[in-house]
């Protein structure tokens, strides 16, 4: 019997490897329904390599999606939440066919989480370093007056290692700081760390970053104005509302003016608004399909993009409210015996 067995398995085995079409356990528009469209290519090219009507319509409505899901990874970016943007990407990886928006969203995601965490350890280590000089002036007041004896467990020994170890680190930072263009932060670190350790005089980095605030510096504002408006208009080109709203700040301020730069700033403040708009209407759709949290997730990322939409901070207020009171609710009838 065991033997029948083993044998009918074998021959089922094998004649499902000769079929054409594989055995499928969800249908295409299912899978299109869940968004999960590189699976539904797949099967579709599969199945039935010639239906180009149908893998031209899963490819159409993923570009869509992309592009729609995309929008709200900006957002994320804007409001610096790294891990929601970086689970978006993740799954739109997943389920979307290759393409190149997808990579150069990642590489954004990598270099703004990378430069927050350069300017955030910079922070921190500059205030080591502020409190390294005033325990080294405490130290020197007490040796002035006579209050630290000069036995050898007492020397400053201890205070100039943390310097030392502090110098390294603000010098690594600087070198990042200078890789990522923030010259100012580069600047600032290195200067610090050359202060605990002027064995750092000759090195290399001093001169690069002397060279990159020279060529800042020197550059007339026309051309720093021109080279703004071009990253700008290469920022709306590619909906990437974070760079849109960095370089819209930077261009709204003196030096900057003229009716190149109003010109560019409306157009930026149009495409802006229309995005947020376009948010606050998903968020209405599903916020009467009785689902307030996505409603109020889609809610705040139209304000990121447009802090003074008309009518959305009530409506926030009062969805907030809703949620605050539905999830009191389902709290006390859970705590019921």
């Amino acid at each position: 019997m065991n033997k029948l067995i083993i044998a009918l398995t074998c021959f089922i085995l094998s004649a499902c490897s000769t079929l054409n079409q594989g055995i499928w356990f969800e249908d295409t528009d299912t899978l299109i329904s869940q968004h999960r469209y590189q699976k539904a290519l797949s099967q579709v090219k599969h199945s039935k390599p010639d239906d180009q009507a149908t893998i031209k319509k899963i490819q159409r409505l993923a570009s869509v999606h992309r592009r729609k899901q995309l929008k709200r990874v900006q957002t994320y970016f804007i409001k610096q939440e790294w891990e929601q943007a970086e689970r978006f990407l993740l799954s739109l990886q997943e389920n979307q066919p290759p393409n190149p928006q997808l990579k150069k969203a990642a590489l954004q995601l990598d270099s703004l989480r990378n430069q927050e965490r350069v300017e955030r350890e910079a922070s921190v280590a500059l205030a080591q370093a502020r409190l390294l000089v005033k325990q080294s002036q405490e130290q020197d007041f007490k040796r002035r007056n006579n209050q630290l004896s000069l036995y050898w467990w007492q020397t400053d020994m201890p205070l100039e290692s943390e310097k030392k170890a502090l110098a390294n680190k603000l010098l690594s930072l600087s070198t990042e700081a200078l890789n990522q263009d923030n010259y100012n932060l580069a600047h600032t670190t290195f200067t610090q760390a050359l202060a605990f350790n002027h064995e750092l005089k000759n090195a290399p980095i001093r001169i690069d970053i002397r060279q990159a605030l020279k060529k800042r510096n020197t550059a007339t504002a026309k051309q720093r104005q021109d080279r703004l408006i071009r990253r700008l208009t290469n920022a709306m080109n590619d909906e990437n509302f974070e760079q849109i709203l960095t370089l819209s700040s930077k261009l709204a301020n003196p030096p900057f003016k003229g009716k190149a730069v109003a010109s560019i700033l409306q157009k930026a403040q149009a495409q802006l608004s229309a995005n947020a708009q376009e948010l606050e209407q998903q968020g209405d759709s599903i916020y009467r399909q009785g689902n307030i949290a996505t409603a109020i997730e889609l809610w705040q990322q139209a304000q990121a993009l447009m802090p003074n939409l008309p009518g959305l901070k009530d409506k926030l207020t009062r969805a907030q409210k809703v949620k605050h009171k539905l999830d009191s609710l389902r709290q006390t009838q859970n705590q019921e015996p």
